[in-house]
């Protein structure tokens, strides 16, 4: 009976620092984002508020994982809600005075926000023992679904003329209550243990998940999971009523409403069902969530379409959770605060991704069939993780599959399969992007053409990351990878955008900059594809795939009109020269690289396409 009141004491605890620290980040941006667009005009500066609690996790996954590793979670959580207070008060003050100052006051309290939720997990995994944490997850993360009902609530407000003071009032009011609930938790018996596999973050992590198998399949398949179910819903909770259905705004907020319920409900059924020692296998629930998913889009009517959202949320949550508390109780108690740091900087990455990829879909094939393309993508993700990811070592390959199901016959006519592993798949998709560039070059749809580019050059640091940290024993498949990844870049970066130079122009001066950038292109890759050519740590000369990167941020640029064809020309023909030349330039790990990659593209549309 007394370790059932200590461990309802720590979950009042932790839910009370939740509702409160969240519902006080949230009101922040909303109201910052409001108030610069209000007083400025500015789309750009209004749109960075709302991404930057999505993109900072991603950008600071290392120092938060140091902090967190380095603070106990109580020490962590009330520190980080002071120094938010603090932040809040210097930004409302300063607001009147100096409008762009809440673009700095949003990034500071996202960057707490994402320590904070890292903090959260920690917490749980600290103060609750193994056979509590499937019902300690629910109730304890329950307070960010209503955190973001009061946000919905915050909509309404704003229209009654919220001043910068009464905003001031009701955030460090949230802060102070969130600082003295984390302050409330017990102290550590003893100090934090500290992951010792490794000092570097991608180190300690790859060692980590090389150990456990079981742990790196419960983190591949939660990040996927709530990246398109998740991400699906920022896509559609306002374009269901707004778009599909034609409602106004009001529909909009009863939208975020229904989806507080049913994540609410989800969440008090899962407590109540671990209670009983009964939990839900993720698989169906994702299943069924996903049919209802396909059904809200549909948009046949309000009373349909909300229904069948509520059940698309519930059965997420029900997945959700068991998939959250699998990972929870699968890491080591040492090795908490890195998976935390990973899990959210794995998800904000692969929602933003969703959201931009998305975004592109609905606009060109409706919501209904991107909630088809997402839930499709989603059980062959899932399928292909299980099959690679359930072999022992870092020697998994599609031999494995090939073997298992008795297909010996097909690798003796196609010899090329037995060569083909998780990496090289993933080079031939991106030789197939290549064509998916020219077709949508040749119907002018160039937002999808340079769409297609972008992900290919983040694919292509992708597959070499993979390939070097977890398939680098197969020799044979890594000689065969690295030809394959050299003509995936040839085509990529080199071939397809000379053809779309070709597309736009077909004067003089335009085919002798598609001649140039496919010339030093074959020149550079033949270069570095000898044996001993290596440029050390850095890369000499502009590597091929950033080439292929600054040609998609033009094409965004011109697809809006903001120049002509002849600026595009120009630009590739010096990109053209700078792949050959002695130029240093630095080169970072495939994760930061696509991150960058992902934001960098997701800024660029919404400046050149703000729809």
């Amino acid at each position: 009976m007394e370790e059932f009141a200590v461990s309802r004491r720590h979950s009042v605890l932790l839910w009370g620092v939740n509702l409160c620290a969240i519902s006080a980040s949230t009101l922040s941006y909303i109201y910052f984002s409001y108030y610069i667009y209000a007083h400025t005009a500015s789309l750009i500066l209004s749109q960075v508020v709302l991404f930057a609690p999505m993109v900072l996790p991603v950008i600071l996954v290392a120092p938060i994982y140091r902090l967190a590793d380095y603070l106990a979670p109580r020490t962590l959580l009330w520190s980080a809600n002071l120094l938010s207070l603090g932040c809040a008060a210097a930004t409302y003050k300063i607001l009147p005075h100096h409008v762009e100052v809440v673009v700095l006051g949003a990034v500071v309290i996202g960057t707490l926000d994402a320590l904070q939720r890292v903090g959260r997990i920690v917490a749980i995994k600290c103060y609750f023992p193994g056979a509590q944490i499937a019902s300690s997850v629910p109730l304890t993360l329950t307070a960010q679904f209503i955190a973001g009902g009061l946000a919905g609530i915050s909509l309404l407000l704003f229209k009654a003329n919220m001043t910068p003071g009464l905003a001031l009032l009701i955030t460090v009011s949230l802060f102070s209550i969130a600082a003295l609930a984390a302050y409330l938790l017990p102290a550590p018996t003893k100090p934090p243990i500290t992951v010792q596999v490794a000092p570097r973050l991608l180190t300690a992590l790859g060692s980590l998940l090389h150990e456990y198998p079981a742990l790196r399949l419960s983190l591949y398949q939660f990040i996927v999971f709530v990246s398109l179910f998740q991400g699906f819903f920022n896509v559609s909770r306002v374009l269901l009523p707004a778009y599909v259905l034609g409602l106004g705004e009001v529909y909009v907020g009863l939208l975020q409403a229904v989806n507080s319920v049913a994540a609410l409900v989800g969440a008090v059924l899962f407590y109540r069902l671990g209670k009983c020692n009964v939990q839900p296998l993720p698989m169906p629930m994702a299943v069924v969530s996903g049919l209802f998913m396909m059904l809200a889009a549909f948009g046949h009517d309000i009373q349909s379409s909300y229904i069948a959202y509520f059940l698309y949320i519930f059965f997420f949550e029900l997945a959700f959770f068991k998939l959250q508390a699998d990972l929870v109780r699968s890491t080591p108690t040492s090795a908490m605060p890195l998976m935390a740091s990973v899990q959210y900087a794995g998800v904000y990455l692969g929602m933003i991704i969703t959201i931009f990829a998305g975004s592109i879909l609905v606009k060109y094939v409706g919501l209904f069939s991107t909630s088809i393309i997402f839930v499709a993508f989603y059980f062959v993700a899932s399928n292909a993780l299980r099959t690679t990811v359930r072999d022992q070592g870092k020697t998994t390959c599609l031999n494995n599959f090939f073997k298992e199901n008795n297909m010996p016959t097909l690798a003796r006519v196609f010899p090329f399969v037995r060569l083909l592993d998780l990496a090289n798949i993933l080079t031939m998709f991106n030789i197939g992007l290549a064509f998916g560039t020219v077709y949508f070059a040749l119907q002018r749809r160039f937002v999808l053409a340079a769409t297609m580019i972008c992900l290919a050059a983040m694919l292509d640091f992708l597959d070499g990351h993979i390939a070097r940290r977890y398939l680098a024993a197969n020799s044979a498949q890594r000689a065969f990878g690295k030809h394959l990844d050299s003509f995936a870049d040839l085509l990529n970066f080199s071939i397809t955008p000379a053809l779309v130079i070709l597309i736009l122009d077909q004067s003089l001066s335009a085919t002798l900059a598609a001649v140039t950038l496919v010339f030093t292109a074959i020149l550079r890759l033949s270069l570095f594809g000898m044996p001993g050519t290596s440029a050390g740590g850095g890369y000499q000369g502009l590597p091929t795939t950033y080439s292929g990167f600054v040609f998609a941020l033009a094409l965004m640029g011109l697809s809006a009109g903001h120049y002509g064809a002849g600026v595009i020309v120009g630009l590739m023909a010096l990109v053209g020269i700078l792949q050959v030349t002695s130029l240093r330039i630095p080169k970072y790990g495939a994760p930061s690289t696509v991150a960058c990659f992902a934001m960098l593209f997701g800024l660029s549309t919404i400046y050149f396409h703000p729809w």
